[in-house]
């Protein structure tokens, strides 16, 4: 669900849900600092892609200001989160 979408269902979501995704919304770094620390890892799309379920082109496509959705989000913050901690 987009977080447009997520917002305009309010009324569906508990305060808590939308707290919480509006949260990991936040913590998402912008498309340009997510390539950035990518490549400071040295890492390529598929390898990152393959530690958090996605395919190659699918990362491309987060770095070009797509956002991932669900449990995708979830591991893909959790990754950069770990990249920034490695490479700063």
């Amino acid at each position: 669900m987009g977080f447009a979408l997520a917002l305009s269902q309010r009324g569906r979501m508990s305060n808590a849900a939308l707290l919480n995704l509006v949260e990991r919304r936040l913590a998402l770094p912008a498309p340009s600092e997510r390539r950035r620390l990518r490549e400071a890892a040295r890492l390529s799309q598929d390898e990152l892609g393959a530690h958090v379920g996605v395919s190659g082109p699918t990362i491309c496509r987060y770095e070009s200001g797509h956002d991932p959705q669900g449990a995708k989000l979830d591991r893909y913050v959790e990754a950069l989160s770990d990249l920034q901690r490695a490479v700063g």
